[in-house]
């Protein structure tokens, strides 16, 4: 009866691991509720590992990526991942290993739930410091974003030669003054 049983965890993890890769606690939790004997699961698991079929290196990089994508920063991730039983290293590695910065991708997120437009408020600009650190990018942005379009617009302006006048100046003041 044990050799069915351990045929029958081997078939249920390749089905789950066929629909997306899993963490090892991911997958022994999946099994365990399942009802199949806890030192059944943790054997085909090793048995998994050791043939590479499950790797939680391979399931860091995908899920990372996946949330990533899905506009989601590093603290969130990282939190995910802990959850789901991987290693710090592998998360750290799974993190660092992204292809945009950390940076481009808060401001990614950041000009697609609020666009262009600065807040009005501070109300305003508490609750957009607040969807950011939620979405995990909480250490990523020491700036918000209209505050760098504003420098960039500076610059340019700058580098033309197009320099404001003094009443230009004095609003500027005025505006960043009474915030």
């Amino acid at each position: 009866m044990r050799l069915n049983t351990l045929t029958e965890i081997r078939h249920k993890a390749i089905h789950l691991l066929s629909l997306r890769e899993h963490s090892r606690k991911e997958l022994q939790q999946k099994l365990l509720l399942r009802d199949y004997a806890f030192l059944d699961v943790l054997q085909v698991l090793d048995e998994f590992v050791k043939k590479d079929l499950q790797s939680d290196e391979r399931f860091a990089e995908a899920y990372t990526r996946s949330r990533r994508l899905k506009g989601y920063g590093p603290e969130r991730i990282q939190m995910e991942l802990q959850q789901r039983g991987v290693a710090e290293e592998l998360i750290r590695t799974s993190i660092d290993e992204q292809d945009e910065s950390w940076h481009e991708a808060a401001v990614r997120v950041y000009q697609k739930k609020f666009g262009e437009n600065e807040p009005k408020t501070f109300q305003e600009k508490v609750k957009r410091q607040q969807f950011m650190r939620y979405r995990g990018f909480k250490e990523v942005l020491s700036l918000e974003e209209w505050q760098l379009r504003e420098v960039e617009l500076g610059i340019e302006a700058a580098d033309s030669g197009k320099f404001a006048s003094q009443e230009e100046v004095d609003q500027v003041f005025k505006k960043w003054l009474t915030k």
